[in-house]
């Protein structure tokens, strides 16, 4: 069994009443994103996974060395950038990064809310799901969407400002588009 934590992964790890996702919950391997979460400049991840040391890859034949990389190769910069981020973020960080893009989507469904937007949110979620808005919208926004309904996703580094940017930007062409 595989969990995809690549978003909500680390906040999940630092809630008090976590799921049971991990290698030590009995997953088989885990995935996160530092670029996602961590807000590294710099597109990477990390996947653990419980292969031993005798289901790793023989050497690469272009190289000459071991390498445990799905793809054969990896930078080693995504690396560095991820441990930054944990080393000066620390438990303390990345809980108050968690309950702030929590807040943030918080806001975000008050505001909907007040719009008479349709809207939800799973408990605790970064991601708020609404009704697909008017393409202008969606498109400004880059909004991905699916048999009509859009997402808005609160990751870490998204404001109340941008929120209040795209809520009024929402209501003025929802305004626009009534008889």
């Amino acid at each position: 069994m595989h969990s995809d934590a690549a978003l909500a992964g680390v906040p999940l790890a630092v809630t008090a009443n976590r799921p049971a996702f991990d290698l030590a919950d009995g997953a088989d391997s885990i995935s996160i994103s530092g670029h996602k979460f961590f807000g590294t400049p710099l597109v990477c991840g990390v996947v653990l996974t419980r292969r031993g040391p005798d289901d790793l890859p023989a050497a690469i034949r272009y190289t000459g060395a071991p390498d445990t990389s799905i793809s054969g190769s990896r930078n080693g910069l995504g690396a560095v950038m991820l441990a930054y981020a944990l080393d000066t973020l620390g438990t303390a960080g990345l809980s108050d990064r968690t309950h702030r893009a929590r807040d943030v989507a918080t806001y975000a469904c008050r505001r909907l809310q007040h719009l008479g937007w349709p809207h939800w949110r799973n408990p605790g979620a970064f991601t708020v799901m609404l009704r697909e808005p008017p393409d202008a919208v969606r498109t400004r926004w880059r909004l991905p969407s699916t048999a009509g309904w859009s997402h808005l996703i609160c990751m870490p580094g998204v404001t109340i400002r941008q929120i209040d940017e795209f809520a009024d930007e929402l209501g003025e062409q929802r305004s626009a588009t009534r008889p």
